[in-house]
């Protein structure tokens, strides 16, 4: 019976861990994606100001992007690492507050494909 209560255990830490690991990592991809929503809004007025942001926001990403690939489906982190490069200050940019937009949304995307909801649940 030792066993049993052993396992059961094991098995509730694994799902608080993965909540909480969950909980953790939407707020800090929805954060990112709130801050370049910022940068796209400020590119119009004032583009150095939003290249820091968006500097700001690639430097974040890079410092969890190998948890982020742990625990997330590859295809949308491979397309936030093509907006990032678009966005790096030596390439020319034609429409940088477009590419803002978007890697604004594929962010909030990532963070809202990991909530707790019935849609994701189901």
């Amino acid at each position: 019976m030792k066993r049993c209560w052993f396992g059961v255990g094991l098995l509730v830490l694994l799902l608080v861990a993965g909540l909480l690991l969950t909980r953790e990592m939407g707020i800090f991809h929805r954060d990112l994606g709130e801050t370049m929503s910022r940068a796209a809004v400020l590119a119009g007025e004032n583009r150095a100001a939003a290249q820091k942001l968006a500097v700001e926001v690639r430097d974040g990403w890079e410092q969890r992007r190998w948890l982020s690939a742990v625990l997330y489906d590859h295809a949308p982190m491979e397309q936030i690492e093509e907006y990032f490069a678009l966005l790096h200050p030596g390439a020319e940019t034609e429409d940088f507050q477009e590419t803002c937009l978007r890697l604004a949304a594929q962010l909030k995307a990532l963070w809202e494909g990991q909530q707790l909801t019935p849609e994701n649940l189901f």
